[in-house]
């Protein structure tokens, strides 16, 4: 019996079983698993880098980006960098110094655009936190929130992009959260400071269907209203 290697890669959902160069690879519907089947474990960071912090994928394949679509993987790390891995050959294709300190999350707003925060908590003195937009093509940031510096400011926990990647939200510890829109880059609505504070949150594009017949709706329908505008809290 001829010996090939089983490998299974898994995009958007979607299973494909792939034999040696010569053999032709077969979809599979539901992905398969049995005794033949190996996980390839593939170094991507080097020893001499910075320890990982936080690790993101970038949005999944779709009929809008099939035609320019890589697997990537953002890596944010200890010491302020973040490097984008392309999954498909295993290299890091861009490494960008942007933060002065660790990088605690990474969020895609597009297929090559992310944003990344970070903060010096456990340094000494007030906290000081970094919100940088990169568009990893050209490796340009922008730095946001550069007016809040503050004795009462707090880390940032989370950052959570609507599915139309036309706003954001930015959860702060212990403090309500800040609403953005991310086509200007600009602060929407700080919530008062007698809102509680967010433990969790998630956009829900299922609100969509219960604005349709509401005056909002119908006052914002010429302009590009996200589907997800109310977040579950």
């Amino acid at each position: 019996k001829q010996w090939y290697q089983r490998r299974v890669a898994i995009t958007a959902g979607v299973g494909w079983k792939l034999y040696d160069n010569d053999g032709p690879a077969e979809f599979l519907s539901e992905v398969q698993w049995d005794e033949s089947t190996r996980l390839l474990m593939i170094n991507n960071v080097g020893t001499n880098s910075s320890l990982p912090n936080c690790i993101r994928i970038c949005p999944p394949l779709s009929t809008k980006n099939s035609h320019f679509y890589k697997p990537l993987l953002a890596i944010g790390s200890h010491s302020g960098t973040v490097l984008i891995v392309d999954l498909t050959t295993t290299k890091t294709i861009k490494e960008y110094a942007i933060h002065t300190s660790s990088v605690c999350g990474i969020e895609w707003v597009a297929d090559r655009r992310i944003i990344s925060f970070g903060n010096n908590v456990s340094g000494s003195g007030p906290i000081k936190n970094e919100l940088f937009y990169t568009d990893i093509r050209t490796g340009r940031t922008l730095q946001l929130r550069t007016n809040h510096k503050n004795k009462d400011e707090t880390p940032i926990v989370g950052v959570k992009v609507s599915h139309l990647h036309q706003y954001f939200i930015v959860l702060l510890k212990d403090k309500p959260f800040e609403l953005w829109n991310l086509k200007t880059l600009s602060v929407i609505r700080e919530m008062p400071s007698t809102f509680p504070p967010v433990t969790s949150l998630q956009w829900s594009p299922a609100q969509n269907h219960a604005l349709k017949n509401t005056k909002f709706h119908k006052k914002e329908k010429s302009t590009d209203c996200d589907s997800a505008l109310i977040p579950l809290l």
